[in-house]
């Protein structure tokens, strides 16, 4: 959903900054900057890495990656982007998040883009060197396949606007590039075809378009050679459209595309379907995102007694977490109400889960609390928060509570490190840990204690039941070595970088093993257990001698019994338990009932299962053999040195960031519009947009010339959103003609009236975000309007001048909005909206507009149903004074059933004073409807509305209600009317047809149509 941000880019808002503000209110959430970080440039031969001052290590290790990765794309591609990529890095996913390079919120799904205008790479570390490594090199793709396609210098009208490169096809490639055939891809894949839900490549969306399009890219590699890819790149190029490419490179068109890749993954997956087992055939399954119609309940914790479980899932729209009873698999309570206000903004569930007090009567789990990580405890039975910590680290995830209750141990990153650290709940009290750094005091009381430093990632800890050791899965990362030197003129340069290990830092394709660490946290005795294929992780003890781990020896993600020596120190035997056409994964045991509960990829979901009695759980023989592929690897690139040794006199500089503005936006590059005539003179009609490189500021133009500048639009405007408050300032000048009742100050005349506005003047405003869902604004907007009107002359044939009147209005707008509403195909469908604006005039001379106008807008969204939504809508204005401003009524955005025209035969629908209410319950008809010809296209998906709008516009006296002449009750000043609609989209256009029906309670009029082009309300 697009964020709230101060109106620079789009050109029409200073036209409706133009008018009175009540009718520029607005919704949105907010981007909460509060990483104001002083930053600096990397400049290697092929990039500038800008990144924050405190990361440099992350800076050159992200340019070692980089550089070799760019090595090996420019060779397999045969191709390299003529200029230096911009690449932004940021430290952790908070600060990413706060990134003014693209405008959009970016949750914990977005793990990087690519901005396709200037190709700027813009990406975070998060915990995983091996996730930072994959996405590096799939943003980079993107980078070589825009310059290819789109070419080095681009503008919005440099190609053509309608023309996107298929998802399959631009994902697709950056995952078989990026990672090669990995068990991801295997475990999507395998599960897609045995489930029947395989997609045309055309049709297929969410995350499920990278997984196919990889297959899709892997097929076509085996099958017509690693050289059609470059071949399809530049075609596309030239051709701008996927049909011809398949044609000219393959010989296909995209129904034989389908058809062929259907065959391939189906051969893929279903000769070894037979030696796959269920898990509901092993486990007692708790969950079921079919019935429930969702899509993830996963990462279990079990009560020490095993008799509940605490959990994430998204069963309500959002990802929240839950308590549930193990014993009937009834959810108990909803113990955190994720993505909706700013205490749990982010619960981290796709990289944490949570953990069990060890008197089992608290969970503790990791979210983000206004751009900070914070550790929250909560109570079981009550749901109440017992503590919140903020950790001050840049990310964290994956607590683990101590069997003595004394210690969290959880993993956090700092400038790109990943260890393991311990929240000391009760310092000094005891036997103290060893450990790798001195403990910090958190700002709410616990110490914080980082047990180990490396540059390796470590990942999912657990607690053996003496509370002595930790177990935990370890990511080997070399450390970077590098040199910098300071130049004559006191520059800092780059001499080298190396990875110590060579080649296995920057390995591509599927993640590294991870080895199991077992750790004692104590003496800091440390054992490393290595899987003879593949990685162990996610450990859960079982007794000290026994755990049970995620292997993926074979490609797929299964559970595993892992059995210690004697002494608890080394792996003797390894014994796989389950063999699931998905992934099994996640386990969490509870020893006071012997009971196992896991989570479980199957039919397009994950889901959770609990196994009672693991003794003899644990010995059963699984069905089937090992199943799934070696992963497939994209070749390795060569070793690299970054070296400075260059003619360019840049390469290695550390310089600082400085802001300097580049082309966004323009038409002007794509020739804009320019005419002339004698009659008319010269004519232009141009937008430019300019902004630096981290988006921070930004410089808005829109020059319409026609004939002379009294004549013409003209707009500038400037945005600094670098701080938390957003402020920006802009001047206007816009020459209208009008056939229409309603002026631009809000002004209702008596008729259809010919006349000419000219309106110019200027804006200042700021707003401040109290978190990501609230904020508040004030906005001083002055400006003059000239309003001309016309007449026809004595003979009835042209129009000429009959008067001049000049409205000033100087006027100050406070705004609070409260937005927590999250967005489905057609609008909102779930959280709530609140706006309240107040807007007084002051007098600056004569010709002042005197009126002072409040507006409450207040919407609230419902989900009875999976894909159904209730919607409520309440507004309320009013505007007083010498001058108030007319509010309207009727149309399909307000009050259906009514033209916007009609309150000038029906009272109470224009005035100075409205309130509305509008009710809608939305559903789902049709998941979509195609067409076969003149080529394939359709609709879709379709949805129905029921709807009852209430609405009266007055000035003074009102009475909603009241008898007619016959004495019925009934409506009297109230205006109502009901209906249905349906709704659909057309590309990206949100398609609206109604039918509403007046009603006054007593009877009802006949249906009247409308047609309207946007989102509900």
């Amino acid at each position: 959903m697009a964020t709230h941000r101060i109106p620079v880019a789009a050109m029409a808002a200073l036209l409706l900054l133009a008018a009175s503000s009540a009718d520029a209110y607005y919704f949105g959430r907010n981007k909460v900057q509060t990483a104001n970080v002083a930053r600096r440039v990397l400049v290697t031969p092929h990039f500038e890495i800008t990144h924050a001052a405190d990361a440099e290590e992350l800076a050159v290790r992200a340019a070692i990656v980089a550089e070799r990765t760019y090595a090996e794309y420019a060779a397999r591609l045969g191709h390299e982007p003529q200029r230096r990529i911009p690449f932004i890095l940021y430290s952790s996913h908070t600060e990413f998040a706060q990134t003014n390079v693209a405008d959009d919120l970016l949750g914990e799904g977005t793990g990087g883009f690519t901005e396709p205008v200037r190709n700027r790479m813009v990406l975070p570390y998060e915990e995983s060197h091996a996730d930072f490594v994959h996405v590096l090199r799939h943003e980079l793709v993107h980078v070589f396949m825009f310059d290819m396609v789109f070419g080095s210098s681009r503008s919005t009208t440099s190609r053509s606007p309608f023309f996107r490169i298929p998802l399959w096809f631009a994902e697709g490639l950056a995952e078989w590039y990026s990672a090669g055939w990995d068990p991801g891809a295997e475990m999507y894949l395998r599960d897609a075809a045995t489930s029947g839900y395989l997609w045309p490549l055309d049709q297929v969306g969410g995350f499920l378009v990278y997984k196919e399009g990889q297959a899709a890219l892997r097929m076509i590699s085996e099958r017509y050679g690693e050289e059609k890819i470059p071949e399809m790149c530049r075609l596309l190029n030239r051709s701008r459209g996927m049909d011809r490419v398949l044609d000219a490179a393959l010989g296909l068109d995209q129904e034989a595309l389908d058809r062929i890749f259907a065959r391939y993954v189906r051969g893929l997956a279903w000769p070894s379907y037979g030696s796959f087992e269920e898990p509901e055939d092993i486990a007692r399954r708790l969950t079921d995102h079919r019935e429930d119609e969702d899509g993830a309940n996963f990462r279990p914790a079990l009560s020490p007694d095993g008799n509940r479980l605490a959990f994430f899932s998204d069963r309500d729209g959002l990802m929240s977490l839950y308590l549930m009873s193990t014993i009937d698999g009834e959810v108990l309570r909803k113990l955190a109400r994720g993505q909706r206000a700013s205490r749990f903004e982010s619960l981290h569930p796709y990289r944490s889960r949570p953990a069990f007090s060890p008197d089992g009567r608290e969970v503790a789990f990791v979210a983000r609390s206004g751009n900070a990580e914070t550790l929250h405890t909560v109570a079981v039975e009550t749901g109440e928060v017992t503590r919140d910590v903020r950790l001050g680290l840049d990310g964290a995830s994956s607590p683990a509570w101590s069997p003595d209750g004394r210690r969290i141990a959880l993993v956090g990153t700092v400038a790109g490190r990943t260890d393991l650290y311990l929240l000391d709940l009760a310092p000094g009290d005891g036997q103290e840990p060893v450990l790798a750094s001195a403990g910090t005091p958190t700002p709410d009381g616990p110490v914080l204690l980082r047990v180990t430093d490396d540059a390796g990632d470590e990942s999912g800890p657990a607690w053996s039941p003496d509370g002595r050791r930790l177990a935990f899965a370890h990511n080997p990362v070399a450390e970077v070595r590098y040199q910098f030197a300071v130049d004559a003129d006191g520059k800092r340069r780059l001499d080298w970088a190396r990875f110590d290990d060579g080649d296995a830092a920057v390995q591509p394709g599927h993640r590294q093993a991870s080895r199991l660490v077992l750790l004692d946290v104590f003496t800091g005795d440390r054992r490393e257990l290595a899987a003879p294929a593949g990685s162990w992780r996610e450990p859960a003890w079982i007794t000290d001698r026994e755990l049970c781990v995620v292997a993926d020896g074979d490609g797929a993600e299964n559970l595993a019994r892992l059995t210690l020596d004697a002494a608890g120190e080394g792996a003797v035997e390894c014994r796989r338990l389950t063999n699931v056409p998905g992934a099994a994964a996640q386990p969490s045991y509870a020893p006071g009932a012997d009971r196992l509960a896991f989570a479980a990829f199957r039919e397009g979901g994950w889901d959770l299962f609990a196994v009672d009695g693991w003794a003899a759980w644990s010995r059963r023989e699984p069905a089937g053999a090992p199943a799934g592929e070696v992963a497939v690897a994209p070749p390795a690139p060569p070793d690299y040195e970054l070296s400075a040794s260059s003619d360019d006199a840049a390469i290695g500089e550390m310089k600082e960031y400085r802001p300097r503005f580049s082309i966004d936006m323009s038409d002007a590059l794509g020739g804009g519009a320019v005419s002339f005539s004698p009659q008319a003179g010269l004519g232009m009609a141009n937008v430019v947009n300019l902004s630096d490189l981290l988006g921070d500021h930004r410089l808005s133009f829109l020059v319409n010339v026609y004939g002379s500048l009294s004549d013409s639009d003209l707009a500038a405007s400037y945005a600094y959103l670098k701080r938390r408050v957003d402020v920006g300032v802009g001047l206007f000048h816009f020459k209208n003609y009008y056939n229409t009742a309603v002026t631009s100050v809000g002004e209702l005349l008596p008729d259809d009236t010919f006349f000419s506005e000219r309106n110019y003047g200027f804006y200042a405003s700021a707003s401040y975000p109290f978190s990501t869902f609230r904020r508040v604004s004030l906005e001083l907007q002055a400006f003059a309007s000239e309003r001309t009107q016309y007449g026809l002359d004595p003979s009835g044939s042209y129009l000429v001048a009959d008067g001049t009147r000049t409205d000033t209005l100087l006027q100050p707008t406070l705004t609070f909005v409260h937005d927590s509403a999250y967005y489905g195909w057609y609008g909102p469908v779930t959280g709530s909206r609140l706006l309240l604006q107040f807007a007084p005039s002051l007098a600056v001379g004569g010709g002042s507009l005197d009126r002072r106008t409040a507006l409450l807008d207040l919407r609230r969204y419902w989900l009875p149903a999976r894909g159904n939504t209730l919607a409520l809508r309440l507004m309320a204005a009013a505007s007083t004074g010498e001058d108030p401003r007319a509010f309207v009524l009727g149309g399909p955005f307000t009050l259906r059933g009514y033209d916007f025209y009609d309150y000038r035969t029906t009272s109470h629908l224009a005035g100075p004073k409205i309130a509305m209410a509008n009710l809608e319950y939305r559903l789902p008809l049709l998941d979509a409807v195609y067409f076969a010809w003149p080529a394939r296209w359709g609709f879709g998906p379709i949805g129905a509305t029921m709807f009852l709008d209430l609405g009266a516009a007055w000035n003074d006296a009102f009475s909603p209600f009241g008898d007619d002449a016959d004495g019925n009750w009934g409506l009297r000043d109230l205006r109502g009317s009901y209906g249905i609609g349906l709704r659909t989209r057309l590309g990206f256009l949100p398609l609206k047809f109604d039918w509403g029906r007046r009603t006054d309670l007593r009877g009802s009029g006949s249906a009247v149509f409308q047609f309207s082009i946007g989102p509900e309300f």
